[in-house]
């Protein structure tokens, strides 16, 4: 939702926030913090402000620092954050550390008086780079030397963004990544969950929509996602152990996957990427193995029904079967007459009795991305037969 410069300006900033840390030199908590201010200049940062700095053990809290970063637009972004925490500081010969840092309160003001905001944050295990990669980047400003993605977790609690242009504000109760068991910095497991993104439907544009949601009497959606995947880079296997979404008093929807071909060196490409050509250049190679992608209602589609069947001035049992008596007319586009057949009468089920409608590709052998391209340019109709798709209601 936020815009692009503003994501990469934001993590640019915590990024400087996080590696500015880490000149040579340092006797204890106290002198990291001085070398981590005084870096924040050389790496970039405009301006920065701290009113004061408090030592205990092998802890450094940095009260009310206040950073100024710029983009390549020219646009000025400001973190504020009122405690900043270093703890943990494992040092490596080569000068590079692993640290946990804690934010307490932290705010990003974007131009137009976009504000994004949270109330504690944590980043466990951090990877920061030495010395020399630091001056590296200071010397020829080449971000790939201090930009790195290896962490083993990272958290934060309630989010919020404002903004004078919206009528409301868009809270994320909490977001969280785990990452472990890394192959250089590919995690081999990783996992995360955003919990409660809050989105007023008075933030819906179009009048229409606000009045069918109203109509189906929900007042504001809230989203709910998580995942877990493991990778086993020997066997090039990439398992989407579980994902799903919940629209709260809506639906979840639930996804799982098993991909071939996926290798250390295809992972590391994908990384790379930044436009959608190098991406499905890049993809093809791997294989589907397995899919499955599961609808749980929860309510929404009973609220159609019955909003429906109202209009049209029907019963809701007359409406589902004038529904299902159009369903085989309606998938003749898909022009795979058995395949139709079987969506036609898991589709009648559901809508009988809507719990969940599942879809799953179970193919005899692994699938080529590249085939399915193809095949989904040319003869779209033979997908279902090629994944070996099968469509089941309510088990």
């Amino acid at each position: 939702m936020l815009h692009t410069s503003f994501q990469r300006t934001a993590l640019t900033g915590i990024t400087l926030l996080s590696i500015g840390l880490f000149q040579p030199a340092m006797a204890g908590p106290g002198d990291a913090a001085r070398h981590f201010l005084d870096s924040l200049s050389v790496l970039g940062a405009k301006s920065v402000n701290h009113r004061a700095l408090e030592t205990e053990d092998q802890r450094v809290t940095i009260r009310d620092l206040a950073v100024t970063v710029g983009n390549s637009s020219g646009e000025i972004f400001k973190i504020t954050v009122p405690a900043l925490i270093l703890d943990d500081i494992d040092e490596a010969a080569d000068g590079s550390f692993t640290s946990t840092m804690v934010f307490d309160g932290t705010t990003i003001s974007a131009p137009e008086n976009v504000n994004v905001s949270f109330q504690t944050g944590n980043l466990a295990s951090v990877f920061f780079p030495g010395p020399k990669a630091i001056q590296a980047f200071a010397d020829t400003g080449t971000e790939e030397l201090i930009f790195n993605e290896k962490f083993d977790r990272f958290s934060a609690s309630n989010i919020v963004m404002s903004s004078p242009t919206l009528p409301d504000q868009l809270t994320i109760g909490s977001i969280s990544l785990e990452q472990s068991d890394f192959l250089g910095n590919l995690p081999r497991t990783a996992s995360g969950s955003m919990k409660r993104l809050v989105l007023p439907f008075s933030l819906a544009q179009d009048p229409d929509v606000k009045a069918q949601l109203d109509a189906l009497g929900y007042e504001q959606l809230v989203l709910s996602f998580n995942y877990e995947t493991i990778w086993d880079d020997k066997a090039g296997i990439s398992d989407l152990e579980s994902a799903s979404i919940t629209a709260e008093n809506m639906a979840t929807l639930n996804f799982n996957a098993r991909f071939g071909g996926v290798t250390e060196d295809l992972l590391n490409k994908l990384r790379a990427v930044t436009e959608p050509a190098d991406l499905m250049a890049n993809v093809q190679g791997m294989t589907v193995n397995a899919l499955s992608l599961s609808f749980d209602n929860q309510s929404i589609v009973d609220r159609a029904l019955d909003l429906q069947a109202k209009n049209a001035g029907v019963e809701r049992a007359q409406l589902v079967e004038q529904l299902s008596a159009l369903l085989p007319l309606l998938l003749t586009v898909i022009d795979n007459p058995t395949f139709t057949a079987a969506l036609s009468q898991a589709a009648t089920e559901f809508l009988s009795d809507p719990k969940r409608l599942t879809i799953t590709a179970n193919p005899d052998n692994p699938v080529p991305v590249s085939q399915l391209i193809g095949a989904g340019m040319v003869a779209p109709q033979t997908l279902p037969d090629i994944l070996g798709v099968t469509v089941e209601a309510n088990r």
